[in-house]
């Protein structure tokens, strides 16, 4: 009989052919072939590289369903199948498959079927209803994306004759595990070559100086694991650039003359321009100033904008007009008529340096006659007629132009007019494309020359041209100032037969660069002049030592440094051939300790150095002058190793102080030790820290110098001395000496003293926001207050808004001792109050001292501000009027008050300023009143301002008005009663 066979053959990536297109598989049959062989081919991208998941195989004798079970472990995975039978049923009946490719042969038949983005977990896969000798094989692959990086960057033409270079890469951070290389590309081999994976969130520096060769610079960033790589990775960089190192020069000969940046046309000429690109070789490019030249004034004016144009006048029937044009579309026109007559003028120009001038223009004729068109100059005093342009063919085009040598025209109002005069009806003239130029015999010199790749990243930058002869007028060098589009001077003159060089640091801010010879004299000159240039040169160079350096600082700290044996010991790498020296730091000094480190330990003795719990050492190149060559050394592991027998002696004591505001200790230890080179530490035991200190405030340390000598240390703490007592005052020292030999403490006193606050201050200043009448005469404030002691100072203060501060008397100003509880007092303002008001802002101070070492409270309870109403102009008590002729004096006294001990403030005077009477708090400040005078026919008015503290009861002031006349001594007393309720 016979029998089935199904093969599955898988080739991965690295199998296949490099290049794209058909290719063909042959299968090899080691045995004869009886019955068909049945191949088919498919490609899957996407896949992984390697050996499937899972496969399986199934095979039947008789007819029926083909099938296996595979495991998937992945989703996504893609799952392929192929089968064979023996007969030639149909494949199109399926579980979990779609047929890729199928066949039915002559007995037999082959197909191959997948099921794509299969899910983890078991799947069953295969063929049904087939004929006899059926059989199979499944397999199940995992899918893959394949993350890849390969991303170029470039440098153009870096320099590359400077001592060395280093490629310099600031990385950030890197999310992912794969490594990101760092290739650069060899111009000579063409091929990628690998300068080091990069290090996250550091600088990565690659020495790159003998990879430059003056052409384009490229490097890539290419991912590590290019295939199977199904994890996304990415790396942050923040910065890359080459670093140029030491010292080198270089030259540029100036590239062209063709340039233009000010777009105005060169005056001159060269006589080799080529000679100015090699040398010095006398060979010389001559520089020779231009004769004459050309300004044109009217350029081709065809009359197709504005009429009349700008500057130009016109009369009569001048017109721009379409009928007639040379070119393009209007022409100026004048169009005949009753005897019509008209001038056209153009503007006129300064022509007084002109050695001739130039004037062209297009006309045509109409039936004009003799004297109908005439073309005239003016020549500053009148219109000279130049030419009566009758004669020509008529209705045709005509070109008239003439150089005008004749120097009654070389004057500074210049004009040109078409004159038409007295044109009849059919006649007409038409005048197009008008051009005026002046020729200026001038002797002058603008000549560019450019530099279009020069280096201009190094520090130094001249520009060099040596010369030969030169003329007897001055050559300027001007420097195109890119950022501001104007000429700048870099030499007033060339030297001759020498170099001729300056700096253009501040002008050579990109690879092109220009200059411009330039003539001194530009208007005005009638000697013609040259100069020899040799050779123009940009040269640039750096005079810097390349140099690495190394200088790493590393410090310690809480070290017990009081052991007879203590070393530092650094575990080293493989090292650079450079030295690597290591230094500590004692007495304000650095002192080499080791010339250089070896792979392995490195232990040398500290014990000199390490007298307190902090010692720093530091990392540095052995070789730190004109080092143009980057080292490493990998250090393992730095640590301080002390050991040895050891003394100690240490005794603790307690002592009482105070709970007052401390604002420093000072505490102070004197002791003796029985052998030098004792190791002492004082500490005093911080209460806030829970612990002694071991640097800083609370700790100091020594080493004794002379066995059984009294020595006295010190030490003032300002910074929270609180910390160092418990909360009954109490506090603790300790004092501890270590050495390797037996030795005895003497301790001859311990000292803690505390200074502290003996006088206190408390101060509240109140703002009144809501003052409504800025005119108040006066002011009253009343205040509420006590304090938790008996017997402090109590000062009450008015802000005074004119003089920018609180009194210290007088106006404004009240002291007193408080006692007891709620001690009511007033500040009254009586003159200028309004020096105490700002808008609607009041301001007063309380303060209260307290000479005590203990701190206390100030309670204010109530603060208020009165105010007396504005005077009004008919707001008086008493009027005074003498009706007679004779002139008196008047003023008021008092005789007797009762109940004043209410009022605050209460005023009397005089409508014209004189005082009479004050009290203030209760208290008489004045009795007896200002002479005030009383003229004949005339009265006076007695005015009263007054505050009280309550209402309950009337205040009485019994007065007199004396009443003098004058040129008598004998006065008139009238009783006045006034009562302030």
């Amino acid at each position: 009989g016979y029998s089935a066979y199904a093969g599955m053959w898988y080739m991965n990536e690295t199998l296949l052919p490099v290049t794209t297109g058909n290719k063909w598989v042959n299968v090899t049959v080691s045995e004869t072939i009886t019955r068909e062989i049945y191949v088919t081919v498919t490609e899957y991208t996407g896949v992984v590289q390697e050996a499937p998941d899972d496969f399986a195989t199934d095979s039947n004798t008789a007819a029926g369903n083909t099938a296996v079970t595979l495991s998937v472990v992945n989703d996504g995975s893609i799952v392929v199948a192929v089968g064979t039978q023996g007969g030639e049923n149909s494949w199109a009946n399926t579980t979990n498959l779609t047929n890729v490719q199928d066949q039915i042969l002559t007995s037999s038949g082959g197909a191959l079927g997948h099921y794509q983005n299969a899910s983890s977990g078991d799947i069953v896969v295969g063929w049904n209803n087939l004929a006899t000798r059926e059989g199979m094989v499944g397999a199940v692959w995992s899918s893959v994306n394949i993350g890849q990086l390969d991303q170029e960057i470039q440098w153009t033409e870096p320099i590359e004759y400077l001592q060395g270079a280093e490629l310099a890469i600031l990385s950030g951070a890197h999310t992912g595990n794969e490594d990101l290389t760092v290739q650069f590309w060899n111009t000579s081999s063409s091929l990628w070559v690998n300068l080091g994976n990069l290090t996250a969130n550091s600088w990565n520096n690659y020495t790159i100086g003998s990879y430059l060769t003056g052409s384009d610079f490229t490097i890539r960033f290419k991912g590590t694991n290019e295939t199977a790589d199904v994890i996304q990775d990415i790396w942050q960089i923040d910065a890359s650039f080459i670093r140029l190192l030491g010292s080198g020069d270089s030259v540029d000969y100036v590239d062209n003359n063709t340039s233009d940046v000010d777009s105005s046309e060169d005056k001159g000429t060269h006589s080799s321009f080529a000679s100015q690109q090699t040398g010095p070789n006398s060979v010389y490019d001559v520089l020779t100033e231009s004769w004459k030249f050309n300004t044109t004034l009217i350029d081709a004016e065809s009359f197709e904008g504005t009429w009349p144009p700008t500057g130009w006048n016109a009369t009569g029937r001048w017109n721009a007009e379409t009928d007639q044009a040379y070119d393009p579309i209007y022409s100026a026109d004048f169009d005949g008529g009753f005897q019509q007559s008209g001038t056209l003028d153009t503007p006129s120009f300064n022509c007084s340096d002109a050695s001739a001038i130039y004037v062209s223009f297009w006309f045509r004729d109409d039936d004009y006659d003799d004297n109908d068109f005439l073309l005239q100059y003016w020549d500053g005093t009148q219109w000279d007629t130049i030419q009566d342009m009758n004669g020509y063919t008529e209705d045709t085009w005509h070109h008239w132009e003439q150089n005008v040598t004749d120097s009654q025209y070389f004057i500074d109002d210049f004009q040109v007019r078409f004159n038409a005069d007295v044109l009849w009806f059919g006649e007409a003239i038409w005048v197009d494309v008008v051009t005026i130029k002046k020729e200026v015999t001038n002797c002058e010199l603008d000549l560019e020359v450019q530099w279009t790749n020069v280096d201009y990243h190094l520090p130094y930058e001249e520009l060099c041209i040596y010369t030969g002869t030169t003329g007897t007028e001055d050559i300027n060098i001007e420097v195109w100032n890119t950022t501001s589009s104007s000429w700048d001077s870099l030499l007033s003159d060339l030297t001759a037969s020498i170099w001729n060089n300056v700096s253009i640091t501040g002008w050579l801010t990109s690879d092109t660069f220009t200059i411009r010879y330039l003539d001194e004299t530009q208007t005005g000159d009638s000697s013609q002049d040259s100069w020899q240039i040799d050779v123009a040169l940009i040269h640039v160079w750096s005079n810097e030592t390349a140099q690495y350096s190394l200088d790493f600082e590393y410090q310690w700290t809480g070290l017990d440094h009081l052991e007879q044996n203590e070393q530092l010991c650094i575990y080293g790498g493989t090292v650079s051939s450079e030295d690597i020296l290591v230094d500590v730091w004692y007495n304000s000094t650095w002192n080499n300790v080791l010339s250089d480190l070896t792979s392995g330990w490195n232990n040398v003795s500290v014990t000199q150095y390490l007298d307190s719990p902090t010692l720093t050492i530091r990392f540095r190149g052995g070789s730190e002058a004109s080092d143009a060559l980057r080292d490493t050394w990998p250090i393992d592991i730095s640590l301080i190793h002390v050991w040895g027998p050891e003394y100690t002696a240490e005794v603790e004591f307690l002592g009482s102080s105070n709970l007052y505001e401390w604002t420093q200790i000072e505490w102070t230890v004197d002791s003796a030790w029985t052998n030098e080179s004792v190791r002492v530490e004082l500490q005093l035991y911080n209460h806030s820290g829970t612990a002694y200190p071991t640097i800083g405030d609370g700790y100091m340390n020594y080493t004794v110098g002379s066995a059984g000598v009294d020595e006295a240390k010190n030490q003032v703490i300002t910074d929270n001395p609180a910390n160092f007592r418990n909360g009954t005052g109490w506090w603790t020292a300790k004092l501890t000496g270590k050495m390797y030999t037996q030795f005895d403490l003497k301790l001859d006193y311990l000292a803690f003293n505390t200074t502290y606050y003996d006088e206190y201050t408390a101060q509240t200043e109140f703002v009144f926001t809501d003052v409504t009448d800025n005119l108040s005469p006066n002011l009253n404030f009343t205040v509420v207050s006590h304090n938790s002691v008996d017997g402090a100072t109590v000062t009450l203060q008015v802000w005074n808004y004119t003089t920018s501060s609180f009194p210290s008397n007088g106006q404004g100003y009240l002291s007193y001792v408080s006692t007891g509880a709620n001690n009511t007092r007033w500040v009254n303002v009586t003159s200028n109050a309004q020096s105490c008001l700002s808008g609607s802002y009041a301001r007063i101070r309380v303060t209260s001292v307290y000479s005590t070492t203990d701190s206390f409270q100030q309670f204010t309870n109530f603060v208020r501000i009165l105010q007396e109403e504005s005077i009004l102009v008919n707001d008086y008590a008493l009027r005074v009027v003498n009706n007679g002729t004779a002139l008196y004096t008047v003023r008021l006294v008092r005789i007797s008050d009762s109940n004043i001990d209410r009022i605050i403030n209460c005023t009397i005077y005089f409508r014209s300023g004189e005082t009479q009477l004050q009290v203030i708090d209760g208290t008489f400040t004045l009795t007896t009143g200002t002479w005030a005078n009383l003229p004949a026919t005339s009265s006076l008015d007695i005015l009263i301002d007054a505050s009280t503290i309550h209402l309950q009861y009337a205040s009485v002031i019994e007065t007199e008005l004396e009443v003098l006349r004058n040129g008598t001594s004998t006065y008139t007393k009238y009783p006045i009663q006034f009562t302030i309720t």
